[in-house]
């Protein structure tokens, strides 16, 4: 957590630095939880060239105890109850109909691996929709000059078995499946059912192919990103600023 605590303050002022010089941020974090990036960044020096932080989480419980949280914050703070992301039925659910006003953001954040999570059970299938919630976002969120900054797992055994003995040491019920002939994570919502939800992870190529196939059709409709990774700054995660050209 801490390197990913890390990871996220550099993203967020390098995006920042591309920006016209004094700009106000406005920040967009999807899946705030108990507000954990949210505390880090009005803990930092970004704090004060941040002018409003938006959350949006899915957990009502959650989303007040948030709100209560920041409520007295110099920044203002705005926690939004809802859900954005890939359902059980594969259906995506739009940043729009979560946010009241699109393209205001000029820092997105989307991290702990909420790209991976992206895949719903179609049959006995595994469909992951990782391209189109990526999409998605830049397309209705990210201001043009801004960035989108996402965690995902690196594909690796020996960190799949860490993960899954941190899992299990946190009460859940885990199994692996196969994906595109790759065994991947998934923890069990609710044993009775068997309800799933598959915690993926990636090698560097695989990322690499998501984000062409992104740009690609960000392009046809005349949209221009440009993408980093960085594979070296954490041990379990990769790290990628997506960058909204246009």
């Amino acid at each position: 957590m801490a390197e990913e605590n890390q990871a996220i303050l550099k993203a967020c002022r390098e995006i920042a630095m591309g920006l016209h010089g004094g700009t106000p941020l406005h920040v967009l974090e999807i899946g705030t939880g108990p507000g954990r990036v949210i505390a880090l960044l009005l803990n930092s020096d970004l704090r004060y060239t941040i002018k409003k932080i938006v959350g949006i989480e899915q957990n009502k419980d959650i989303h007040n105890e948030v709100q209560k949280r920041f409520e007295d914050e110099r920044v203002r703070v705005f926690i939004r109850n809802a859900f954005v992301g890939i359902d059980e039925s594969g259906h995506l659910h739009s940043i729009r109909h979560a946010l009241k006003k699109s393209l205001d953001f000029h820092i997105v954040l989307a991290v702990s691996n909420l790209v991976g999570w992206q895949c719903s059970l179609s049959g006995s299938n595994w469909k992951c929709k990782e391209r189109e919630f990526l999409i998605d976002i830049l397309k209705h969120a990210v201001l043009p000059g801004g960035g989108l900054f996402f965690t995902v797992y690196k594909k690796d055994e020996l960190i799949d078995l860490e993960r899954a003995r941190m899992y299990r040491a946190a009460g859940d019920i885990i199994e692996f499946v196969d994906i595109g002939g790759q065994r991947h994570i998934a923890i069990c919502t609710d044993a009775f059912s068997g309800e799933k939800h598959v915690s993926k992870a990636y090698t560097i190529s695989e990322l690499e192919k998501i984000l062409n196939d992104v740009r690609s059709n960000l392009q046809r409709e005349n949209i221009d990103i440009e993408y980093t990774i960085d594979s070296s700054s954490m041990f379990y995660m990769y790290g990628v600023i997506i960058r909204r050209l246009s």
